[in-house]
């Protein structure tokens, strides 16, 4: 555990994958559709009141940047295949990594394709 010196600032960073773009919504539709457990998961679901109260007593800040990430093939589907609600292997892996390779190659530009975020930065002063 680390202790804040006195006078020290506090940070805690998520970024948050936006899915109001065509890419990041079918790629959000395809976890929905074939990976049971990534409703169950909790990475987007954020409780304020620990949160605030890891701040006290000061007040916390809050404050939202764009942020974003570039995928070449072999990147997106270690990116995707790392999150931990996903099946390490089997048929359903066999077919999740399928339907993102078809997907990659739907909106890839450049052999890329781009994860956009909004980096949310929770903070005291």
């Amino acid at each position: 555990m680390r202790i804040l010196k006195p006078g020290g600032h506090m940070l805690l960073i998520w970024n948050v994958r936006k899915d109001d773009a065509p890419f990041t919504s079918s790629y959000e539709a395809i976890l929905h559709r074939l990976v049971p457990e990534y409703a169950a998961s909790k990475h987007r679901k954020f409780d304020m009141e620990p949160i605030r109260d890891f701040f006290q007593p000061r007040q916390m800040k809050k404050q939202v940047l764009s942020n974003s990430q570039s995928f070449d093939w072999e990147g997106f589907k270690g990116r995707a295949l790392s999150s931990s609600f996903m099946p390490k292997q089997g048929l359903l892996h066999d077919e999740i990594l399928s339907e993102m390779h078809d997907l990659f190659h739907r909106y890839e530009e450049n052999g890329k394709v781009l994860f956009q975020y909004d980096t949310i930065m929770y903070y005291t002063l």
